[in-house]
């Protein structure tokens, strides 16, 4: 599984070149990390590995981290104003 999930992040690091690589998995060890990191360096050089963060909290950063996001940014940018016009 460790050497399917390297084959796969390792085309994608080559394309996207990101800064941090973010792995949500309840599976995979603090251990199985350091060994993918590990893995991903024998193809690519050290310098131009991404800082792998294994999230403990999914629901935070997943659709409910970007409707949370919404409903923040929706809220503080617009306003209902009722002015008692007439009637």
């Amino acid at each position: 599984m460790i050497n399917t999930l390297v084959d796969g992040l390792t085309n994608l690091l080559c394309v996207l070149n990101p800064e941090v690589l973010v792995i949500q998995s309840d599976e995979l060890t603090k251990k199985d990390i350091e060994e993918i990191e590990i893995l991903i360096c024998k193809n690519i050089n050290k310098e131009n590995m991404p800082r792998i963060i294994k999230l403990q909290d999914d629901m935070k950063y997943s659709i409910n981290g970007v409707i949370t996001m919404c409903l923040i940014e929706t809220i503080t940018s617009y306003s209902v104003s009722n002015r008692g016009g007439n009637k």
